[in-house]
C-alpha cells in the first residue's frame, strides 16, 4: 500500500519539477516531458486505486477522498491547459497533488474504513466531498494567484526576460482566480456548515486546532470574494489573501488527515 502511495506522489513530484524546470529554466513554453509525466500520474492512479481498494488499506480514513483530490487537480489541469495553455500553472498544480499524495501516506492505517465505522454516515461522507472540492478550487484560484504575484513583480521590475513571456497576463490571472473562489466558495461553506452538525453531534465540546483552522480559511475567503465583488479588489491584496486561504485550508487537511486535529 505504501508503495501505491509512494509511487503516485513520486510521478506527481517528478512532473512538478519538470513544470517548474520548464518555467524558470528554458526558453521555450512547451514542456513535453512534464506534460508526459502528469499525464503518466493520472493514468496511473485509476488501476492503483481499484488495486489498492481492492487488496490494501487504501481506502482507509481520508486517503481515497486525498488520492482522489490529487487525481481531479491533475485532471482539470490538462484540460484547462488545452483550452487555454496555461502551461505556467502547471508546476504550481503538480505540486499541490504530490502534497496531498503526501498527505494521503501521511494517514494511519489504524483509522475507520470508509464503508465502516463513523465515516459511513452519508453526511460525513458530503462533508468530506464537498471540502475536498473546495480545496481543488481554492487551489487553482491560489495557483493563478501565485502566478498573478509573480507577473507583478516582473512588471514592476520592468524585467524583459524569458519568464515574463510566458505568464499571462494579469487580467486573466486574476479573472481565473476570481472564478475558481466563487466555484470553490460554496462547496465548502456547505461542507464547514455540514462538519459543524457532525461535530454537535459526536464530539466531546472539544475545540480542536482542526475547527480553527478551518473557519480562519473561511474567513479569509469570505473576505476575499466579499471585497472583489463587491469593492472591486483586485492585484496583490486579492492574490496574498487568496494564496493565504489556501494555506490555512491545507493545515486543515494535514491536522485531519494525520488524526493531529
Amino acid at each position: 500500500m505504501e508503495l501505491i502511495l509512494i509511487i503516485g506522489a513520486a510521478i506527481y513530484g517528478i512532473a512538478a519539477c519538470g513544470y517548474l524546470y520548464a518555467l524558470w529554466w528554458t526558453e521555450t513554453e512547451e514542456q513535453p516531458k512534464a506534460r508526459w509525466f502528469l499525464w503518466a500520474a493520472t493514468i496511473y492512479w485509476v488501476p492503483a486505486f481499484v488495486v489498492g481498494a481492492a487488496h490494501y488499506q487504501l481506502c482507509t480514513g481520508t486517503r481515497p477522498w486525498l488520492i482522489v483530490s490529487a487525481w481531479f487537480l491533475g485532471l482539470l489541469y490538462i484540460i484547462l491547459d488545452r483550452r487555454f495553455s496555461l502551461a505556467a500553472l502547471g508546476s504550481f498544480v503538480t505540486a499541490l497533488a504530490t502534497l496531498l499524495c503526501t498527505f494521503a501516506f501521511l494517514v494511519s492505517p489504524a483509522d475507520e474504513p470508509v464503508l465502516s465505522g463513523p465515516l459511513a454516515d452519508w453526511v460525513l461522507w458530503i462533508h468530506i466531498a464537498l471540502a475536498f472540492l473546495g480545496v481543488i478550487a481554492f487551489g487553482f484560484a491560489s495557483a493563478f494567484s501565485v502566478l498573478h504575484l509573480i507577473a507583478a513583480r516582473l512588471i514592476k521590475q520592468k524585467s524583459q526576460g524569458v519568464l515574463s513571456q510566458k505568464l499571462p497576463p494579469l487580467e486573466i490571472l486574476d479573472h481565473f482566480s476570481l472564478r475558481s473562489v466563487t466555484i470553490g466558495f460554496p462547496f465548502y461553506t456547505v461542507a464547514l456548515f455540514l462538519g459543524s452538525i457532525q461535530a454537535v453531534r459526536h464530539g466531546t465540546g472539544e475545540i480542536k486546532l482542526t475547527y480553527i483552522f478551518a473557519a480562519v480559511s473561511w474567513v479569509i475567503y469570505a473576505i476575499v470574494l466579499q471585497a472583489r465583488i463587491t469593492a472591486g479588489w483586485r492585484g496583490r491584496r486579492a492574490a496574498q489573501l487568496t494564496l493565504a486561504g489556501l494555506i490555512a485550508a491545507l493545515i486543515v487537511v494535514g491536522l485531519y488527515s494525520t488524526g493531529a486535529g
